[in-house]
């Protein structure tokens, strides 16, 4: 192995051996960290003692918001302040202990690549829902890189985008490519709800992936996208479900490349949970090849979640924002969603970091969801390797089809639930309208009844006289 910094103490080789010799290796993972916010994340993680950490989108949050005629408004933040934010984020007390555990690791393990490495979403891009017309993505680009301490002269600095791949040797059949995805560099904007024509990647990024897929011998496959790629009931936000024919692409090319053991790593809705598409592909001769899974990870975020807003004016809304999303989890058909022994979904709403478990020997991952309260996982599934992607299949593959491993829900169903769900979170808003009303009401009647009511003993009793008299 390549020795870094001259000669190694008998200690730093000693070191060196047992961990290469060690057959169990953790990479670590997590998204959406806003620098103002409590960051108490980071010691957890350097407990877990990670092996390579990967930021998933939204690292630091370069736009700010205000509401404007009942709507929400996003503005770009002037460089000067995302400069700081994200120096301020490089001097985190926490986030220092992680890169200088990170570095140890790197030098004991001998890697070639950086063992801390990272992709964007639209808040650190620039802007919410940010796209290919954004005109200061070059500068934030930059930025972002020098976040990361890119060399100047890396190839990265002068692609149509941040995309990279990192591969990391544990040792023999043992290596894990890591891929990341840039879906807001030459993303497309978006027309509706759906946009069967609309692209995250751009041709450029397109061909390079597919080089990449095809060119890697790397027993596991890690696939960076800022955004969730297996939902489909969620185009509320965003989801490659959004673009559905640049997510079929997707499912596509990990097929025709016969891609092993992928597993797709997300942030952005601030939860986290486990996501399985059974897949299965049709060859050029229009038989069915053997059925395959498609894992995802989304874990978000670390500082902030629907169950954890920490300050003082969004905390007086956070049951309303919990009570909401229970709801929709309870009444949608999340049909991609993993759910437990106990038929529990696995969706956690805290602040959180993921991790996945790669056991050499065993020949398994398992990912695990960790929070801030304890040191036992909220979430933990273990997945054969060989259960994940098809590269055991052979013939040429024209076509794949992935649907939710727990069954396509009817259409039916999904209107109903869709309906369901939208008069219950609208339920609390008729309770205040009919509220407001009765109390207008009420007073109506208070004000005008007692003045009726002086008036009529004053009448009669001048009736009662005239007929004294």
């Amino acid at each position: 192995r390549r020795v870094h910094g001259g000669n190694k103490s008998m200690l730093s080789i000693f070191l060196t051996l047992s961990v290469t010799n060690n057959s169990t290796n953790r990479i670590l993972f997590g998204s959406c960290n806003q620098v103002i916010r409590p960051q108490a994340l980071w010691d957890p993680i350097i407990s877990r003692s990670p092996d390579v950490w990967v930021w998933l989108g939204d690292n630091i949050y370069a736009d700010s918001w205000r509401v404007e005629n009942f709507r929400l408004r996003f503005r770009t933040s002037p460089v000067e302040q995302v400069e700081w934010l994200y120096n301020q984020q490089k001097v985190h007390p926490g986030y220092v202990k992680l890169r200088q555990w990170l570095d140890h690791r790197r030098e004991v393990l001998n890697f070639e690549s950086p063992n801390l490495v990272g992709t964007w979403d639209d808040h650190d891009y620039g802007i919410n829902d940010g796209d290919k017309t954004f005109p200061e993505k070059e500068q934030f680009k930059s930025m972002f890189l020098d976040f990361f301490d890119e060399p100047t002269d890396s190839p990265r600095r002068n692609r149509n985008g941040i995309y990279e791949t990192y591969t990391y040797d544990f040792g023999p059949n043992k290596q894990v490519r890591v891929i990341l995805l840039d879906l807001r560099y030459n993303k497309d904007r978006y027309n509706g709800r759906r946009d069967p024509s609309g692209d995250f990647l751009g041709e450029e990024q397109w061909i390079w992936f597919e080089r990449v897929l095809r060119e890697s011998s790397a027993q596991v496959h890690l696939i960076g996208s800022s955004i969730q790629t297996l939902p489909e009931l969620r185009e509320i936000g965003e989801t490659w479900s959004r673009f559905p024919s640049a997510r079929q692409r997707l499912f596509d090319l990990f097929a025709k490349t016969k891609v092993r053991t992928p597993i797709l790593l997300s942030g952005d809705v601030h939860f986290s949970e486990v996501n399985m598409a059974h897949c299965t592909d049709t060859r050029s001769d229009s038989s069915v090849t053997n059925a395959w899974n498609l894992l995802e990870v989304t874990c978000s975020g670390l500082t902030h979640s629907w169950g954890y807003i920490d300050t003082r004016y969004e905390s007086k809304i956070r049951y309303l924002l919990l009570a909401g999303m229970y709801i929709f989890q309870a009444i949608i058909p999340l049909r991609y969603q993993a759910v437990n022994d106990k038929g529990i979904s696995e969706l956690y709403l805290e602040r959180a970091f993921g991790e996945l478990h790669l056991d050499w020997d065993a020949q398994n991952v398992t990912v695990r969801i960790f929070g801030v309260a304890s040191s036992d996982p909220v979430i933990e599934r273990t997945v054969a390797f060989s259960q994940l992607g098809n590269h055991k299949h052979e013939g040429d593959i024209t076509h794949t089809k992935c649907e939710p491993h727990r069954g396509q829900p009817h259409i039916v169903v999904v209107s109903v639930s869709f309906a369901l769900t939208f008069l219950v979170m609208l339920s609390p808003f008729v309770l205040i309208i009919f509220c407001v009303v009765k109390a207008i009401v009420f007073l109506f009647k208070k004000c005008f009844g007692r003045r009726r009511s002086r008036a009529e003993p004053k009448h009669g009793r001048r009736n009662d006289n005239k007929k004294f008299e």
